[in-house]
């Protein structure tokens, strides 16, 4: 893929980045450089790479565990709660 004058000047606008005249020319070259590093990437074989789903830990049934005291749990480490919500100072008048 080409970086011409026209595409730097829409991935500008994409991007809302503002490049001086005097980079431009040198942006174009990075540019240009990332895209011949992806064009590489495409390139290789990788129909023999196990996928990530092969490698991943095999998926479960999900199931709820009651835990009906949490809430007090965690609420009795605060020093202030009342009917079972933390008591914050108020911030907004």
């Amino acid at each position: 893929m080409q970086i011409d004058d026209a595409l730097l000047q829409r991935l500008e606008k994409l991007s809302m980045l503002e490049i001086k005249d005097e980079h431009k020319e040198s942006v174009k070259g990075h540019l240009a450089e990332v895209l011949g590093f992806v064009e590489n990437i495409f390139a290789l074989e990788t129909s023999a790479l196990k996928t990530d789903i092969e490698l991943c830990t095999p998926l479960r049934e999900d199931e709820p565990k009651s835990q009906p005291n949490t809430a007090k749990e965690i609420l009795s480490q605060n020093k202030h709660s009342q009917d079972h919500y933390f008591v914050v100072p108020k911030i907004i008048e």
